[in-house]
């Protein structure tokens, strides 16, 4: 049995294994695939993106979860970069980027700081 939790805006978490998904070619996540890939990351409306593994290890924050009736399309979650294995996000200021909630419901992860209400 499985049990439902909903995050708080800036609970903090570590994903516990891999986790796999596809980021947008997309301006909020701009400075996220400039981190991942340098010059060789473009951004456009109708650019495919990259089909990305984020390791286990990296720490994430919930910075928004955007769930809206009768627009299931744009389901997704905001997230700000705290650490990433092997990545250094020096130069790059605030590290943030979103994921379709399908996606995110996929993250393997343990709580490392809850926002109390």
């Amino acid at each position: 049995m499985s049990k439902m939790r909903i995050p708080h805006l800036g609970d903090q978490i570590v994903v516990e294994e891999d986790w796999s998904f596809h980021l947008h070619s997309e301006y909020r996540n701009g400075s996220f695939g400039r981190m991942l890939f340098g010059d060789d990351w473009s951004l456009g409306y109708k650019l495919p993106g990259r089909d990305i593994i984020l390791p286990a290890g990296t720490t994430l924050t919930i910075d928004r979860i955007y769930i809206r009736k009768g627009a299931s399309a744009f389901d997704s979650v905001t997230f700000n970069l705290i650490n990433y294995p092997g990545k250094s996000k020096k130069g790059f200021g605030r590290v943030r980027f979103w994921a379709k909630l399908d996606d995110v419901n996929r993250i393997v992860y343990s709580d490392l700081k809850i926002k109390t209400p």
